[in-house]
């Protein structure tokens, strides 16, 4: 769907709220996955911390790197693209940092909290996930990693002039479910056994 294919756009934000409940393996937030060797991630690595990449035809075409997550409060994440910069954010600062053009397209679901809905499933809370085809903090990603934006205080609104086909974004767990996320202010209720639910 074109409103996640954001590669092909000149600037975009992907920002939410996460609140782990383990983090002790590698958990995906978000990720457009096409196919193996095509498509964008947002993940936390346990060791390492947060890491936000993308691949094209089996190649990685942008790859962010950011602090580890060590509690369970709820902390802000941004991905923003600027042109051809690209910025990482945890709480509103500067955390990792690229310069590359690439203007590639990928093609289908949107998964949230799992890689491609078989993998990787996230153990926590999500609130708030955006994806805007704009730098929506006007942010400046530099390789100082100096820039600041202002972490948002108050929930956004549903837009619901968005037209978004409820089946083309997944939650990827063993059973699966059809979301909107930011677009739809009903979700179905889950079961608690397999996971935490906050939307």
């Amino acid at each position: 769907h074109l409103d996640w294919d954001i590669f092909s756009q000149q600037s975009f934000t992907l920002e939410l709220w996460v609140k782990h409940n383990d983090l002790s393996s590698s958990q995906f937030y978000i990720s457009h996955y096409q196919d193996w060797d095509n498509g964008w991630m947002l993940q936390h690595n346990s060791g390492s911390g947060l890491r936000f990449r993308a691949v094209s035809e089996g190649s990685e075409i942008v790859r962010l790197e950011g602090p580890q997550i060590n509690d369970s409060l709820w902390h802000h994440i941004a991905v923003i693209k600027a042109g051809s910069r690209y910025g990482l954010y945890l709480d509103g600062s500067q955390a990792a940092y690229q310069n590359t053009a690439s203007g590639v397209s990928f093609s289908g679901s949107l998964y949230i909290a799992s890689n491609g809905g078989h993998s990787s499933f996230f153990d926590g809370r999500l609130d708030e996930i955006r994806i805007t085809h704009e730098n929506s903090f006007e942010a400046a990603p530099n390789s100082a990693l100096s820039d600041t934006i202002s972490v948002p205080s108050a929930p956004y609104g549903i837009d619901m002039s968005l037209s978004v086909e409820p089946a083309e974004i997944r939650l990827g767990y063993e059973q699966e479910y059809s979301v909107c996320a930011e677009w739809l202010d009903e979700i179905p209720d889950f079961d608690p056994d397999n996971y935490d639910y906050k939307y």
